[in-house]
């Protein structure tokens, strides 16, 4: 059964009433102490995933179902690259935008509902993106 936007935008909005809910998750994958998963890669995995991304500077990660960011923004923050999250929750958008201004990131990043987007890199061509 296909889940609608509008599912995820209650399921997103009702995580916002649970920091207990995310202290658990964050505890049991080892993760940093104020990163929101909502996926189950653990805190060694994701430094598996930053070490063979190896992005850096203008290089652009594109995080397609990026929910509230999570992942996406740790690696912006770690490696210094830009972020273009792709979701189709206007809710899980909203607070990837949210935190990515707390983490001062957000000039570095880019969350898009439901539009086509183009990202790319300095040091390679561009690939056109849909959700």
């Amino acid at each position: 059964m296909a889940r609608t936007a509008g599912e995820f935008d209650s399921w997103y909005a009702e995580r916002t009433g649970s920091p207990v809910a995310d202290e658990l998750v964050r505890r049991v994958l080892r993760l940093p102490s104020d990163l929101q998963s909502t996926s189950l890669l653990g805190g060694a995995g994701l430094d598996e995933v930053v070490t063979a991304l190896d992005l850096q500077g203008e290089r652009v990660l594109v995080n397609l179902a990026c929910g509230r960011g999570g992942y996406g923004l740790e690696i912006a923050r770690r490696r210094g690259c830009r972020v273009v999250g792709i979701d189709f929750s206007e809710v899980a958008i909203e607070q990837a935008r949210r935190r990515a201004r707390e983490l001062r990131l957000a000039s570095g990043c880019r969350r898009d509902c439901g539009r086509w987007i183009w990202a790319g890199s300095c040091r390679g061509p561009g690939s056109w993106m849909s959700r």
